[in-house]
Parts: structure tokens; sequence; C-alpha cells
């Protein structure tokens, strides 16, 4: 075990402790891609695209209105209510592509899909720099829960984000962002020698 120099920086004495030298040190420290959220990506990508078809009158050409479906009101449903309305898949649940499957079905792919899979890329970046200790991974834990209470904020206050999808994306932010403080903690306590 290398001997840890006296310094007054945490990131100093971990990367001493771990055997780094002065070259590896400041390589990986904090440059942006560390301290950037990846998982505000999706976020972003969401809103733009609910803020571009679903601002004005009626977020129904963004998230479209099969719920009245349900209610009689559309009319592709026989005997339906007495205001009938043109039933819409919405830009979130309209198909973008299909793919032809063995079986002989088609698989169709949404624009939810897109973004909920985006969503399962960053996380999984996020999750492979995770272990990582200093104070770009604090700053980069900050700036999720940060992004997280946006998330959550935008899918409780406003009804272009109430979809299933953002709620998906916005848990997504939630993992991240627990994942991160908790993995940073046992990293830290590894490091220090206090863990078991």
């Amino acid at each position: 075990m290398a001997d840890i120099p006296p310094s007054t920086d945490m990131a100093s004495a971990v990367h001493a402790r771990r055997g780094l030298s002065q070259s590896e040190r400041t390589t990986g420290g904090a440059n942006m891609f560390n301290l950037f959220p990846k998982m505000i990506i999706p976020v972003i990508i969401y809103a733009i695209v609910a803020f571009m078809f679903g601002f004005g009158d009626s977020h129904d050409n963004f998230t479209g209105n099969l719920h009245t479906l349900s209610e009689g009101a559309c009319v592709s449903v026989i005997d339906g209510a007495e205001t009938v309305v043109d039933c819409k898949q919405g830009v979130l649940n309209s198909g973008l592509f299909s793919v032809n499957m063995a079986g002989g079905s088609q698989w169709v792919i949404s624009s939810s899909d897109i973004l909920i899979v985006l969503g399962l890329l960053f996380l999984f970046i996020e999750m492979l720099k995770a272990p990582s200790t200093g104070n770009s991974t604090l700053v980069n834990n900050l700036l999720s829960t940060m992004v997280f209470v946006v998330a959550l904020l935008a899918f409780v206050l406003h009804p272009l984000f109430a979809t299933s999808t953002f709620f998906i994306l916005m848990l997504m932010t939630l993992v991240d962002t627990m994942a991160g403080w908790f993995i940073t903690a046992i990293s830290a306590r590894r490091d220090w020698g206090t863990g078991a």
C-alpha cells in the first residue's frame, strides 16, 4: 500500500492511495464528461419534442387522446358519446418504424420506445462512471439530483410531462441520483479503509 503524502485535497490523497502517478491524476480529473449528468439528455429531448408538438390549446397532438376511446368519445367507437372527436395517437405514441419478426408479426417502435431506450443507454453510462471518487463525482451527483428534482416538478406540474414515458425517464433520473450517492459513499469508504 502506498504511503499517503500529507495533503489537504481529498482527491489527491485517494489517487496517491491507489498508486496513481501525477499524469494519471490530472487526466482523469474534473473534465466536462465526468461533470455532465447524462440523464439530462433524454429529459431535454422529451421536453423539446413535447413543446414542439404539444404547445397551444391542446396537447393531444403530442400525447394523443386515446384515453377518450375507453370513454366512448372517439369517432372509431360505434355508439359514441354526443361530443365525438377524432382519435389521435399523438407524436409520443405514433409508430416511427416497424420490424418484421420471425413469427410473422410486426414490432412497431414508437417515439416513446426510442426515448426510453435512450434513457436506458445514458443510465448505463452513468452507472459505469459511478464508482469513481473525487470532486467531479460530487459535482455530478449534485447535478444529477437537480435533474431529478426538475423532472419530478415537470411531471407533477405540467400536463405535457404527465405521461408514462416521462414517468419512466424520471424514475431513471432517480435511480441515477440514488446510485450515484450510494456508490460514491461506498467507494469513498473503501478508499479510506473505513469500510468492511
